[in-house]
């Protein structure tokens, strides 16, 4: 019992201790010490003014304060020898204020039902543990001045406090949510973008948009169904990415087309953005018709990037996906009936493989029923939209079909 000894009063503890061993049932000794020693080391009392403790007092207060909020000021740190446990009372009206002997350094403010734990290292007290009630939103201190702000995880197993935009939370590093895009009513240069949150491009803001619809052929100009290009006019068979875009002064959100992925040209008053997903034009240069739900796109007509012949010798194929980073390319793979060997498509983010027997993964059709062998695939495509296809002989025939993609999030 040496610890209880040096935590609560010495001859309260051997008051208490031979009350209980003076007992020869012990059955529910644990709940008989524990409510013993509460009894006996805790002082219930409602204050109208500053409390100060002395080392001698009571380890356990419970402090109804009156009239207004109340301090209750610890001992002197360098002559403590014990914790103190300190609580506002359930239904207190006003707080307890807990400082040092001086009253210049404040360590916990107590709302009614609240309680914590005080020790001193003999320089400074410290406020361990403790219990809390909250309704609603908590709001936590940074200890600085300087607007509202959220703690955030950061991803490495740590927190850190981060300013909020537009009056929001701060949402976690890299996040994207909603932002769909969609063919509107002009089918061959409207784009919809559905509502979405997402963090900027450089993860220091917050977008979160509205539902907008941007014209692809027409100049950049705010709002709903007005002009959304950055720079230059709409051409044939050629990808354009679309930008979630922050407004400096206001917060509001507007959507941006672009040749670049990765800078496109902002309207002035606007710093922040974030790429949402790209489209692609045809040779008459309108929009190629496409449906995407969440990350996956799926064009209306599958697109033929590949008809010809393979060899051993490993070649890199455009597919019919963003052009400028990263997707799971979706495709269909056929080979001919007349193929007297396999063809592999691989990723080029993987080392290029030997081609073998086991490697196959499109193996010759049945040639008694004189089709071809189509199968569906999806590949990790390199930055600028490619899979590799090889074969295991030379002259090989193969076909590729783009049925759509799956965007990355991480790598936009």
């Amino acid at each position: 019992m040496g610890i209880l000894s040096d935590i609560f009063r010495v001859d309260k503890v051997k008051d208490v201790l031979a009350a209980i061993s003076s007992d020869d049932d012990y059955t529910g000794y644990n709940v008989l010490i524990s409510s013993a020693l509460f009894s006996s080391f805790r002082n219930v009392e409602t204050i109208s003014a500053t409390k100060e403790l002395t080392d001698g007092d009571y380890q356990i207060q419970l402090i109804t304060p009156s009239g207004a909020d109340r301090t209750v000021e610890l001992p002197p740190e360098a002559v403590t020898n014990h914790p103190h446990l300190i609580a506002c009372a359930a239904g207190a009206s006003y707080d307890v204020v807990v400082k040092d002997d001086a009253g210049a350094t404040t360590y916990a403010t107590l709302e009614a039902g609240e309680s914590g734990l005080f020790v001193s290292d003999g320089a400074s007290w410290s406020k361990i543990g403790g219990s809390a009630t909250v309704e609603g939103t908590a709001v936590l201190s940074t200890g600085e001045a300087g607007g509202t702000k959220f703690l955030r995880e950061d991803g490495d197993g740590t927190c850190s406090w981060q300013a909020a935009s537009g009056g929001t939370s701060a949402l976690p590093l890299g996040y994207f949510y909603g932002y769909s895009l969609s063919i509107d009513t002009d089918t061959d240069h409207d784009i919809l973008i559905a509502a979405g949150s997402a963090r900027d491009s450089t993860n220091a803001e917050d977008i979160i948009g509205t539902a907008l619809t941007k014209q692809i052929d027409a100049a950049w100009s705010a709002g709903d169904d007005a002009g959304g290009m950055d720079t230059g006019s709409v051409t044939t068979d050629t990808w354009y990415h679309v930008f979630a875009i922050l407004k400096d002064s206001d917060d509001s959100v507007d959507y941006l087309f672009s040749l670049s992925s990765t800078s496109p040209t902002m309207p002035s008053g606007y710093t922040y953005f974030r790429l949402l997903g790209s489209v692609l034009t045809d040779g008459s240069s309108n929009l190629l018709g496409f449906t995407q739900v969440g990350n996956h796109v799926v064009w209306d007509l599958w697109v033929k990037d590949a008809d010809s012949t393979i060899g051993t010798t490993s070649t890199l194929i455009t597919m019919s996906t963003p052009d400028a980073y990263e997707t799971f390319a979706q495709f269909n793979l056929q080979t001919s009936a007349s193929n007297t060997d396999g063809v592999l498509t691989t990723s080029p983010q993987k080392t290029d493989e030997t081609q073998s027997t086991s490697s196959y993964n499109a193996y010759p059709a049945d040639v008694v029923s004189n089709q071809g062998n189509r199968q569906s695939k999806a590949l990790l495509t390199d930055s600028s939209g490619r899979i590799r296809v090889s074969a295991s002989a030379a002259a090989q025939a193969y076909a590729i079909w783009t049925v759509g993609w799956q965007y990355v999030r991480e790598n936009m």
